[in-house]
């Protein structure tokens, strides 16, 4: 009788251990966020909320499915490693769900920026980035189908799904890099516009932490990128994968809770304002911040406006 080849754990199943460790974990902290809205933003538009809940059901889902999916490498695998070459229908919906979160949170990114653009260039790349969205989060779904069709690691399986993942992953990639760039760009603009101390402290803020948030998703899609294409027939690239839709998550809602709550109580000292008018940009309008309290304004019923509280409004 032949010997069974021994498989090496942190190989067969240790990604799979350390990915649902990390999923749990960015879950946990996507729950605190929406805890987070649900209590400060209430009246918010039906739109984003539907936006924000959404999402959060959508994580919900993936993560019950890539709980399965750590259950059958570590539990039911046990002692049948004959079963590590295949794995759960539930493990095919991670580029699935990804690609579709990622696409959502890429569109709705996209559509701020079309909203704050001060030129025409800003609001094409805007439609680039819907696009590039769109294609990847295509070809996600694509390969999710592909992967749900073999359920096995063989090298045609791998082969028949190159293609979509590299176009899912390079999309995803390459749609961040634009978002970054292009909201970077709009608050550049705004702050070499304002001659308030202030309203550049604030500007400033809001740079870095737009670089920070899409700098996180634009690493985790190209080290997911990387480990698909450098180990194609390993299960490195788990771990990346099975965050990198959270990573979308958590960058929405940090965006969505860093405003100001509506309250009416709130003294008008306490609140400052962001404000600039892109329609006004070229004529050398200055930015600045208001200190006074203002009711929450309509994203869609003014293009005036950053998100959420955040007035766009002008001084000379």
């Amino acid at each position: 009788m032949s010997a069974q080849p021994v498989l090496d754990p942190r190989i067969a199943v240790g990604p799979t251990f350390v990915a649902n460790i990390l999923n749990w974990l960015l879950m946990g902290a996507l729950l605190v966020q929406v805890f987070s809205y649900y209590q400060r933003f209430r009246n918010d538009r039906i739109g984003i909320r539907a936006l924000v809940y959404g999402i959060f059901c959508l994580d919900l889902a993936q993560t019950i499915m890539l709980t399965f999916h750590g259950w059958w490498a570590l539990v039911a695998s046990w002692g049948r490693p004959d079963l590590l070459s295949h794995y759960p229908w539930t493990a095919s919906m991670v580029p699935f769900m990804c690609g579709l979160v990622s696409a959502i949170v890429q569109i709705f990114y996209a559509q701020r920026i079309w909203i704050l653009s001060p030129n025409r260039l800003t609001r094409v790349l805007a439609v680039v980035i819907v696009l590039t969205a769109l294609a990847q989060g295509i070809g996600a779904m694509a390969g999710g189908m592909v992967a749900a069709t073999a359920r096995s690691f063989s090298r045609r399986t791998i082969l028949e799904m190159k293609d979509q993942f590299t176009l899912w992953l390079a999309g995803s990639l390459a749609a961040d890099a634009l978002i970054t760039g292009c909201m970077a760009y709009i608050l550049a603009r705004a702050k070499s516009r304002t001659s308030w101390k202030k309203s550049e402290t604030l500007l400033s803020s809001l740079i870095i932490r737009t670089l920070e948030t899409g700098a996180l998703t634009m690493v985790g899609a190209a080290v997911e990128l990387a480990l698909f294409v450098l180990f194609p027939d390993k299960t490195f690239h788990y771990v990346p994968g099975y965050t990198l839709g959270k990573l979308y998550s958590n960058s929405l809602m940090l965006s969505l809770n860093i405003r100001r709550p509506h309250d009416a109580t709130e003294s008008a000292s306490s609140r400052p304002t962001f404000s600039f008018d892109h329609r006004q940009a070229h004529s050398g309008t200055a930015v600045y911040v208001e200190q006074h309290t203002m009711r929450h304004l309509d994203v869609e019923s003014s293009d005036n406006t950053l998100h959420g509280d955040t007035w766009i409004a002008s001084k000379e």
